[in-house]
């Protein structure tokens, strides 16, 4: 999912290495880091270190080194019966921990590039929020993948409250960054709800993005509702529950038919299953 929908990176790395006959020190090209940040924020982390091992000092400095060897992030398998969550989790905590302890010795002081970078795999705070970070993300939600990976608490582990994202900020507009700063639009605002578990507030969210289309939004409350019945969670809306507001999105997709001659008669077979004001429709 991040390589098809976010590509910079790849891109970026494909231009340094045709230029890398040019220079013996890729480095001196921002692209190189914006490369790496992005790489770390998509999860990818053997690929940040192949490229990290490009740097002209990579075999002499002994920070290069450090930060190549944190890189090493545990992966949890789905395939490897031999890999437990418990084994996963010891795993992820311990090479949090070394991330934590080597950046807290200030071993990357010296290397604004190299500390920012190790700052991200810590699942630094101060670290998403940087401009040169959030200015890379063509959306809030690139950087969810990065903090599962790099969060304290175990990914496997996580709760509600672990995994929900931060309210979208600075993070951007359909088409991109807007001079380091951009625009939270509807859409992104729907997607930050459906993170949270929010149902009912994405569907209104969504509702309201779609316009007077009703189909998407009707048919996930039915689905929803037959899945789940009553324990719909992150809706707290009384007069019937989840159940109410299901049938609130039937109607409105209902309504929205009547008015064609095409699908009138839809629209009816819709309003039946509408219990409490379908027939009064």
């Amino acid at each position: 999912w991040a390589r098809l929908h976010c590509p910079q990176p790849d891109r970026w790395i494909a231009e340094l290495l045709e230029s890398a006959n040019a220079t013996d020190a890729p480095e001196l090209h921002q692209r190189f880091w914006d490369s790496l940040y992005l790489l770390v924020l998509q999860g990818r982390t053997v690929d940040a270190r192949n490229l990290l091992s490009q740097h002209s000092q990579a075999g002499r400095q002994q920070q290069l080194k450090d930060a190549m060897e944190l890189l090493n992030m545990p992966k949890y398998s789905f395939v490897r019966d031999s890999q437990s969550v418990r084994k996963f989790d010891v795993a992820h905590c311990l090479w949090q921990k070394d991330v934590r302890v080597r950046l807290e010795a200030g071993l990357f002081a010296a290397h604004p590039q190299l500390e920012l970078l190790v700052e991200l795999l810590a699942g630094d705070e101060d670290a998403f929020a940087r401009p040169e970070i959030v200015g890379l993300c063509d959306s809030w939600y690139q950087l969810l993948l990065a903090r599962a990976c790099c969060s304290p608490t175990p990914p496997a582990h996580w709760t509600a409250s672990d995994a929900r994202p931060p309210k979208p900020r600075r993070c951007t507009s359909e088409t991109g960054p807007v001079n380091g700063t951009a625009t939270v639009t509807a859409y992104w605002t729907a997607c930050w709800s459906a993170c949270c578990s929010t149902v009912g507030q994405f569907l209104a969210e969504a509702a309201g993005c779609l316009g007077s289309n009703w189909w998407f939004v009707a048919h996930l409350a039915d689905l929803l509702h037959h899945c789940l019945g009553g324990e719909v969670g992150g809706y707290s809306g009384s007069g019937g529950g989840f159940g109410a507001i299901r049938e609130h999105f039937l109607l409105e997709y209902s309504h929205s038919m009547l008015g064609r001659a095409a699908l009138w008669q839809l629209a009816v077979s819709y309003l039946d299953y509408c219990s409490n004001y379908g027939r009064h429709y």
